[in-house]
């Protein structure tokens, strides 16, 4: 059964807001003019100042997975501000809302629909706004890259998550947790030396750090046009893969996708 959590409806649409957490991580914070929801907070400190700066009243947490630089914040926030914290039912002590696939966050006018996106972990989740174009995918796909195995996820649920973002309309926000972008392009420059698409993600990612700027939020578009991961079907990649492995033999869309996460765990 679907499940709709509302709160007060609020004529003003949310807007996304970025937190830059440690090194790379990023925790997001969705807001109007009243009240706020933040995505993965890593660290509560910046969340605070933000919600501060804002003037709104955070009315509660929503978590793709419980790894430490995406829950760490949790606890000092639901002491200050007391609010729910929604996830997966049991990954973490602190979630008091279990949520699962298809179930639907009302948050004031904003639909959020939940996702399984099983594969980084086995129990990651993904919040998709389809009225807003927005993804919320976690660690599940990152900018031109994706997630590494971690503990209970497993390759062939990572393939299938990547395929469902995949037939997403081209022009969704893809709002990932790391700041990977560069390194990600290094290697997709690696595997498919001959796409420009890829050469000019990069003088515009370049560009973007060097004066202090997130590489994020991509776009479905730009990751079918750069992404490895989402390319499994272009030749160019096939016959690169095939050279990592020594062999001509052709292969399946999974078997290329596993070579290829494969590889880049190598380097």
């Amino acid at each position: 059964m679907t499940n709709t959590l509302a709160y007060t409806n609020d004529a003003q649409s949310l807007q996304v807001k970025i937190v830059p957490l440690y090194k790379d991580n990023y925790a997001w914070l969705l807001h109007n003019q009243k009240h706020a929801w933040i995505i993965d907070p890593g660290q509560a400190e910046p969340i605070v100042t933000l919600l501060k700066q804002l003037n709104v009243t955070l009315k509660g947490m929503l978590i793709t997975h419980c790894h430490w630089d995406h829950v760490s914040g949790i606890e000092e926030l639901k002491q200050t501000f007391n609010v729910p914290v929604y996830g997966t039912v049991g990954s973490h002590p602190d979630i008091s809302h279990g949520v699962t696939e298809g179930d639907l966050l009302s948050l004031d006018n904003t639909i959020v629909e939940v996702w399984q996106t099983p594969g980084h972990m086995a129990d990651h989740l993904s919040f998709y706004c389809e009225g807003q174009n927005w993804l919320f995918c976690g660690d599940t796909l990152f900018s031109i890259g994706c997630g590494r195995l971690k503990q209970t996820g497993s390759m062939p649920e990572l393939y299938n998550s990547l395929q469902r973002f995949k037939q997403l309309p081209p022009q969704t926000q893809v709002y990932c947790s790391h700041e990977y972008t560069l390194s990600n392009l290094a290697f997709a420059k690696a595997v498919e030396a001959s796409n420009l698409a890829v050469m000019a993600h990069e003088r515009k990612v370049i560009d973007l750090r060097n004066t202090g700027k997130a590489s994020i939020p991509s776009s479905i578009a730009t990751e079918l046009a750069c992404n490895p991961f989402l390319r499994l079907e272009h030749p160019a990649i096939i016959n690169s893969v095939a050279n990592q492995l020594g062999t001509n033999t052709t292969q399946t869309h999974y078997d290329t996708f596993k070579a290829l996460r494969e590889w880049k765990d190598r380097l």
